[in-house]
């Protein structure tokens, strides 16, 4: 195999080959729903500029003491989307309407 003369060196971070088995998101096809939201709510929306989160961002704005809470209080995933995400993020917005189907 030949790499083109301009490439010296490749690191691919975290490829996704399977995203129902073995991913982050998803362990055998269940989705890892405390990790997909943080992951999501962080990276998943487009920016303009570097951004701060607020102090006590996580998990709702600090209202809740842990993850479990805020996702037992938290409601359906649609109930996430527009509570938490505002609708903002693609990633979950194509999936919450995938859901609804």
């Amino acid at each position: 195999m030949d790499a083109h003369p301009a490439i010296k060196a490749a690191s691919p971070q975290a490829p996704i080959a399977d995203w129902f088995v073995g991913d982050d998101f998803h362990h055998n096809g269940t989705l890892y729903l405390p990790h997909a939201y943080r992951f999501l709510e962080v990276f998943g929306k487009p920016r303009t500029g570097p951004e701060k989160p607020p102090p006590g961002a996580r998990f709702g704005g600090g209202d809740q003491p842990d993850a479990y809470s805020f996702f037992l209080k938290g409601g359906t995933l649609a109930d996430l989307n527009e509570k938490y995400l505002k609708y903002g993020i693609p990633f979950w917005k194509r999936n919450d309407a995938a859901r609804r189907l």
